[in-house]
Order: structure tokens, then sequence, then C-alpha cells
């Protein structure tokens, strides 16, 4: 009790209880202490008052989490177990105020030109007591990352002298600071605009089109669509990987010509006649546009497709039962000129 005495108001008080040591001395007991230290004075006193209004439920060796913030006579948190034994994971916030504070960003990007940045905000106070700048960071292709520039006072900047070679990525982070009131600015939105680059996914949903089981020397009609799904144009015409790994492991690649550049929102189907005789058993076919970042994109991952298929093997030989004139013969027998062929496939 005294303890809790000597703890300046306004800071954060934490307790917690080891139920596992058994003990005799409850709220009950403590509040009894006022008959030797005065009405008032007691350990469950100075709980109660300190926001702990569940104290009158701690009866028997459960555990608890109380906290608080010494002086305002109101809980943090209030927690208890159910057993003994329980063990108690207690997660929480604790309120405040700081003088000054940070926004991140994620990435913007990547882009082939970097245009302008935007943003917005708003102050809670009248009149506005914030300090507030914008930094701004390149971001490389292997992700590190420099600072770029500071954007004070200004709310609307070019950033077109920023090398989107160099830095195809761009973060941001604001500062802001209210030395009086301690209250953050509120970002509103901040935006980029730049010449974005283009980004294709794999669109089985559209189209797609493979068996994956057939017999030996069948040609599979395989098929499937590739679309455009932002608002940049690919440049030029799109390269396609097209592999196939056989039953030992080994790939054999198809050549597949370029496809047309795509516009934005528009679509291409890749499509190829597999001839199975090559490959019995299990196979995997690999397909992946645009491989090696042939033309700049956005992101990769969903550019390829892998997809099994097994070919039963033709086990049966092909034999036959062949005459002439009805005459089986062997090597150098002489035959008529005009001999009746006749032959027969053999099960």
């Amino acid at each position: 009790m005294d303890f809790i005495g000597l703890i300046p108001n306004g800071c954060i008080v934490i307790m917690t209880n080891n139920p596992t040591k058994l003990c005799s001395y409850f709220p009950v007991q403590w509040r009894a202490d006022t008959a030797t230290l005065g009405s008032g004075i007691s350990l469950y006193h100075k709980l109660k008052t300190s926001g702990f209004s569940y104290i009158d439920s701690l009866k028997t060796n459960l555990p608890f989490v109380f906290a608080f913030r010494k002086g305002s006579g109101v809980a943090i948190n209030q927690t208890f177990g159910l057993a003994q034994a329980d063990k108690v994971d207690v997660l929480f916030g604790i309120p405040g105020k700081e003088l000054s504070g940070n926004i991140f960003s994620d990435k913007f990007g990547p882009a082939k030109k970097w245009n302008d940045l935007h943003w917005r905000g708003k102050s809670l106070d009248t009149p506005d007591t914030d300090s507030v700048a914008v930094e701004v960071y390149g971001v490389m292709a292997n992700g590190n990352t420099d600072f770029l520039a500071t954007v004070r006072p200004a709310t609307d900047t070019t950033l077109a002298w920023v090398n989107a070679t160099t830095y195809p990525y761009i973060k941001l982070k604001m500062q802001s600071s209210d030395s009086t009131k301690g209250t953050a600015q509120q970002l509103k939105y901040w935006r980029i605009n730049a010449t974005y680059l283009p980004e294709g996914a794999v669109a089985p949903n559209i189209v797609f089109n493979m068996k994956d089981s057939v017999d030996q020397g069948e040609k599979i009609d395989f098929k499937l669509a590739f679309k455009n799904i932002s608002l940049a144009n690919f440049d030029s015409l799109l390269k396609v990987t097209f592999i196939i790994t056989d039953r030992n492991n080994v790939p054999h690649t198809i050549i597949i010509p370029k496809r047309k550049a795509l516009v934005s929102g528009d679509t291409l189907i890749i499509s190829y006649q597999i001839d199975t005789k090559d490959y019995p058993g299990n196979n995997t076919l690999f397909v992946d546009v645009n491989p090696n970042n042939d033309q700049p994109e956005q992101y990769h991952f969903n550019n390829v497709l892998y997809k099994n298929f097994f070919v039963r093997a033709d086990v049966y030989n092909p034999l036959l039962d062949v005459t002439l004139d009805g005459v089986h013969i062997i090597n150098k027998d002489i035959v008529s000129a005009k001999p009746h062929i006749l032959a027969n496939r053999k099960a």
C-alpha cells in the first residue's frame, strides 16, 4: 500500500500475482486492516480507488492482471484466470500523448517515370500548432533505400527529378510534431502520380484448356489466357517460355512465337498442340509469360503456370503377318512380278 502511494501520478502501474504460491490473505482480509490503520486506509481501498472494480471477485487463488494510470481512478485492464493453473496472457493498449511521431507509407511503384507528389492533412487544433514535413525515399530494385528530399511546407511538388531507373520505387515518411498540445496531424491522403509499368497475369478463369491424362500419341490441345490487368500498355510483343519436363526430369523447351503487345485490359490466348508420343509417364508443363523480365513489369509471380499431365504408354508391339500369294517368304526367296500381298495385324 505504501509502495503504491510513492508512485508519481501519471505513471502506468501493472500488477499481477503468483497463484501457485498458496496464500490465505485475500481482499476481504486486506480491507480489515482499517481496524488498525484507520477508516479507508488499506491495500484494498488503495486498489479499489485506483480502478480495480473487480477486486471483490478475488476470493481464491486465481491469477489476475490489473493495470491502471496512477491518479486517474480508472482501470486500463482487469483480467482474471478461470483456474489457479491458468496462464493469463494479456494484451492491451495504453492511451497517452507524444509530442512527435511518424507515419510510413508502403512502396509506390515500380514506375517508368516519376511525376508528382500530392498530400493533404488536417490539424485537430485551432489555431494550428502542428509542424509537418514529408520525406521522400528512393528504393532501388535490390531493396536499398536512399533519402532524397524533404517536402515542407508544400503539399504539391514535382518528382520528375527522381530517376526511375535508379529508384523504381518510392516510399514516404510523414514527420508530425506538436509541442503545445501533443495532437498529431491527421493525414487524409498522399498520392504519387507516375508512369507506371504494365502488369499482366495468367487468367485460367477466362480461358484454360488441357487434358491431364491421355494415351501416348494423342495430341493435347493446350490453351491459356494472359491478361493485362493494369492501366499501362506493354511496349512490344510478349515472349513466352514453354517447357515440358519428362518422367526422367529432362526438360524439353518448345519454341512458342512471341505474342501481341497487350494494351490495358486486353487478353491474349497462348495455344499449342502437345504431341505426346515422346512423353510417356508423368510430365510437368511450365509456362512463363514475359520470362526474365523481358519487358519491365510490376510483378512476375502471377505470370507462370505449372501443370502435371500423365501419358499412358503404348506397350503393345505392332506385329504384322505378311504373305505373298498366300506364302510366308524368307530372305532371297523368288516371288512373282505381281504377287498378291496380304498383311494382317496380329493381336
